[in-house]
């Protein structure tokens, strides 16, 4: 399996694999490089980091002396942490689940 897939089955789109691997690429970066990087819109490069700063997998770091924002991806681990902790929620409603499929028996 290729990181593209991975990444997509993990519960992303395409262009959203495509910022947040420019974004592990780049290290620290703006919009316009991540832009140029991955040669998607600029509208929708600001719309996928905007998905993938809500998911916690980007983010932007506070402004320094200059006012252009810069963004760079967050540690990997975080798609990892993300799914074990989806994965105990799961887990924890088991025994509910199978309540329900019990008392239609």
């Amino acid at each position: 399996m290729t990181v593209n897939q991975a990444l997509r089955e993990w519960g992303l789109g395409v262009n959203e694999v495509k910022v947040y691997l420019a974004c592990l690429g780049l290290g620290s970066s703006t919009r316009a490089q991540i832009q140029k990087k991955t040669r998607l819109p600029e509208s929708t490069t600001k719309d996928n980091l905007k998905f993938l700063r809500e998911k916690g997998l980007v983010r932007r770091p506070a402004l320094k002396d200059n006012y252009t924002p810069r963004y760079e991806a967050s540690n990997p681990q975080l798609l990892v942490d993300k799914l074990n902790k989806q994965l105990a929620g799961i887990k924890a409603i088991i025994p509910e689940l199978r309540n329900i499929t019990n008392s239609h028996r």
